[in-house]
């Protein structure tokens, strides 16, 4: 059962579309005693193929997703549409990730 095929989100490309299989970013980690580290040279790596990583490592909720339409505009015949959502983000960095890539 630890080993099962879990759920699996595709992804097109990374960061940017001409540059699919690659990321550009400045990373910031947390050590074992709660200091923040964030090095002042960007890492750029290409080839990344996929992310593995545990279910409580990270993810997200939506809330409140709703789309609200202003009153008609009588001489223009037409209405806004606003979009409204909330979201919930979590990012537990004591749990383990794995970055695949094809060398």
């Amino acid at each position: 059962n630890y080993l099962r095929y879990s759920d699996v989100e595709t992804v097109n490309y990374w960061q940017s579309i001409a540059t699919p299989d690659q990321i550009d970013i400045t990373p910031a980690y947390t050590d074992a005693t709660g200091v923040v580290y964030s090095p002042s040279t960007p890492v750029s790596q290409s080839y990344v193929f996929g992310i593995i990583f545990d279910r409580d490592a990270m993810g997200m909720t939506t809330l409140d997703n709703r789309i609200v339409s202003s009153p008609l505009n009588g001489k223009g015949l037409y209405r806004n549409l606003y979009l409204h959502q909330k979201r919930r983000v979590v990012q537990d960095l004591t749990e383990k990730c794995v970055v695949l890539l094809l060398d």
